[in-house]
């Protein structure tokens, strides 16, 4: 048995997002401090891969000390690489990591004790085939497929479980909390990238 899991972090990307609204509010912020127009300015907005893997630890860190600190669970996660999206009509930016496939085992006995009616409907709103649209992963709760091996479990269905855990523990606006608390801490400074140094 596989002592870790891989797995995708929680993470809305960059594409129309509260993230990409926070990139902007910085952006515009320099600007209006320098008193200067946008086609002017010695800068601008960039997400490249050193400054996403810079804020991906950031972020990482803060989604699991939040829900350590909401929840009787004691989560680590280690975060393993970026995926920054190809273009932003298809799909949009992943954070990659690990977790002890133990605290994932945490994770879904915690739903199905505490939030069993939650996780069940997250299930059948996300894994029912539509037209358009064909899941690949039972929409049953009771389905061995969502059983406790999950090792065997589909990278999307860790991924379900452990947002179906944020909205549950945090709230549904469980990410804006966090772009928030990232935001005050100055963690999306770093997409300002100087122009001339990148030249």
């Amino acid at each position: 048995m596989k002592n870790e899991t891989t797995m995708r972090f929680p993470f809305a990307g960059f594409g129309n997002t509260i993230h990409e609204a926070y990139v902007d509010d910085e952006f515009e912020m320099m600007l209006e401090n320098d008193g200067i127009d946008g086609d002017d300015a010695p800068y601008d907005m960039q997400i490249n891969d050193t400054n996403f893997l810079e804020f991906a630890k950031a972020y990482t860190g803060q989604l699991i000390h939040e829900i350590n600190n909401s929840s009787e669970l004691r989560l680590e996660a280690r975060l393993t690489g970026i995926h920054p999206a190809k273009d932003y009509f298809t799909s949009n930016d992943e954070i990659m990591g690990v977790m002890p496939l133990e605290h994932l085992k945490t994770v879904r006995a915690h739903l199905l004790h505490h939030h069993f009616e939650e996780f069940k409907q997250k299930i059948l709103d996300n894994c029912t085939s539509c037209s358009g649209f064909v899941s690949f992963v039972s929409n049953d709760i009771n389905d061995p497929e969502w059983s406790e091996n999950i090792d065997e479990w589909r990278a999307d269905q860790t991924h379900l479980m452990l947002e179906c855990l944020c909205e549950c523990v945090l709230g549904e606006e469980w990410e804006n909390g966090i772009a928030g608390d990232l935001k005050g801490n100055g963690h999306y400074d770093g997409f300002i990238v100087d122009i001339e140094a990148e030249a």
